[in-house]
Order: structure tokens, then C-alpha cells, then sequence
């Protein structure tokens, strides 16, 4: 009697930052359902230097051997041409492409008053422009070949609520929320799905904050996010796109903009003592 059919069997899964963390978590999760990857990893360390081409090779090796199909790519994503070719290696190998997953980057830890311009820029690179381009450069892909094809941007809620030290990483989140939001309606009709993902986990870049020295070392690990992502990529959730998803432990929820009713100004505009006599009723 035949084992019952593995959910991504055969489907190939390309995974930014597939090589530790929450990518490893979701390599191996994907891996285990029969689907066939790509890690692509540079092995940097936490601040986004010293490359490793041996990071990423260890991840495929681990995942071959547990009989799966995986191949690794080692390139700089935050250079452009090195995003082309990770689409290119992902064809000539597999043929298709069907998932693709971000959730590469680093740790940055500046002031606005601390930082200079050539930081924020590399960090816009890296947490912004790299997967929005890929995002780009995939769905121009899977609609040309009229095939569908979903993509999964993980950021921070840093993208919503800000943080002390946070300024440039915040920027980058923020973009890469409203990016995903507007790629999904106008990519809905040719079937390619786009969301953004705010994760909390225990990863080498968290695990020496505040909140998870606190925790018991099971609770938030990279792994608890698997069952939503895969549920994203399925086709339970072939419906849903253009969503703003957190996971936390075991916490699953959804992140949305609110805009309250305000107030309205007694004349044809404000005048300023208005506005500062109704103040809090903006907040309502």
C-alpha cells in the first residue's frame, strides 16, 4: 500500500538565509516533506561579515544526507547580479521554482545620531532592496511562465512599532511590509502569492536579549514557524496573500495598520487651537 503523498513533494523551495536560524528550521520542515531546495547562505557572522562558503555547504550536505535534494549558493545577496544568477542556478538545476523564502540579514545595533550613511544604506540593501528585488525578479518569472508561485518576506515588528538603537532596520521593515501588501494585489490574478512574516525566535542573533534569557530554552524556537509558512506555500492557503503574519512561540497572529475616525474640523480647515483642544480625539 503507498505511503501517503508528502505535501511539497518534488516542489522546489529556494530559501535566503537557508542555512542557520530560521531558515535551517524551515529547510529542514520543507526537506521533510519531500520538496527540494536551495540554501542560499553567505555564512556571515552576526554583523553581516567575513563570508563562509562552508556555512552553506554544511546545511546542503546535512539535508542530502537525510535524503533530500538540496544544492547551495554562497553569493552576496545584497549585490544585484548575484540576485539574477540565484534565480538562474535555481532553473538550470531544478527547472522551476515554485516557493521562494527570505529571511536572510544581520544585526544592527546604531542610533540615528550614530550612524552614518554608508550603514544605513548597507543595511536598506541587505533587510529592503535585496528581497524586494528578489521578489521581483521571481514573480516576473513565474508569471511569464504562467505558473503560480508564492513568496515569504520575513522582517521584524521593528517594520511597525520601532525601537531605541533600531532606526535603520525599522526603515527596512517598514518597506518591506508595504512592498509585499502592494505586490499581492498586483499579483493576485496571475496566482502568485506574496507575505511578510514577522518572526520571534531563539536564533543566534536573539538569543542574547533580554526576553529570551527569561525564557525556557524551548520556548520560541526558529521551528514554531514552520506550520505557518507551510500553510502559506499549501494549498489550504492558496487564498490568502498580501498579509502581514506574526509568530511567537506558540502565538499566531496578524499585524494591521489602524486608522482611527479622527475628528473634523468646524470650519472649511483646522485652525490650531483646534487641533490642540480636540487632541486626543485624533487618537480615537
Amino acid at each position: 500500500m503507498p505511503g501517503k503523498a508528502k505535501e511539497f513533494e518534488n516542489q522546489v523551495v529556494v530559501i535566503a538565509g537557508g542555512a542557520g536560524g530560521i531558515g535551517k528550521a524551515l529547510a529542514l520542515g520543507f526537506a521533510s516533506q519531500g520538496a527540494r531546495l536551495v540554501i542560499a547562505d553567505a555564512g556571515t557572522d552576526l554583523e553581516g561579515r567575513d563570508a563562509d562558503d562552508s556555512v552553506a555547504q554544511r546545511s546542503t550536505e546535512e539535508l542530502v544526507a537525510l535524503g533530500s535534494s538540496a544544492i547551495c549558493f554562497t553569493e552576496d545577496l545584497a549585490r544585484s547580479d548575484a540576485r539574477a544568477r540565484l534565480l538562474r542556478h535555481s532553473l538550470d538545476t531544478y527547472g522551476s521554482v515554485d516557493i521562494l523564502i527570505y529571511c536572510a540579514g544581520y544585526r544592527s545595533e546604531q542610533s540615528v545620531l550614530q550612524m552614518e550613511e554608508h550603514e544605513l544604506g548597507r543595511a536598506m540593501e541587505v533587510h529592503a532592496h535585496a528581497p524586494i528585488d528578489l521578489v521581483r525578479r521571481f514573480a516576473q518569472h513565474w508569471v511569464q511562465d504562467r505558473t503560480p508561485g508564492i513568496s515569504i518576506v520575513c522582517t521584524s515588528p521593528l517594520a511597525f512599532f520601532g525601537a531605541s538603537r533600531q532606526s535603520a532596520l525599522s526603515a527596512a521593515g517598514g518597506a518591506v511590509v508595504a512592498f509585499c501588501k502592494s505586490a499581492s494585489l498586483d499579483l493576485r490574478k496571475y496566482g502568485v502569492r506574496v507575505h511578510a512574516l514577522l518572526p520571534t525566535a531563539r536564533t543566534r542573533m536573539t538569543e542574547d536579549l533580554p526576553v529570551f534569557k527569561k525564557l525556557r530554552p524551548e520556548v520560541m524556537e526558529p521551528d514554531h514557524l514552520l506550520p505557518l509558512v507551510q500553510f502559506l506555500c499549501s494549498d489550504a492557503g492558496k487564498d490568502v496573500s498580501g498579509e502581514v503574519l506574526g509568530i511567537a512561540g506558540t502565538r499566531c497572529y496578524s499585524v494591521q495598520s489602524r486608522e482611527t475616525a479622527g475628528i473634523f474640523a468646524e470650519g472649511t480647515m483646522f485652525e490650531v487651537d483646534e487641533i490642540q483642544k480636540n487632541w486626543r480625539g485624533v487618537f480615537r
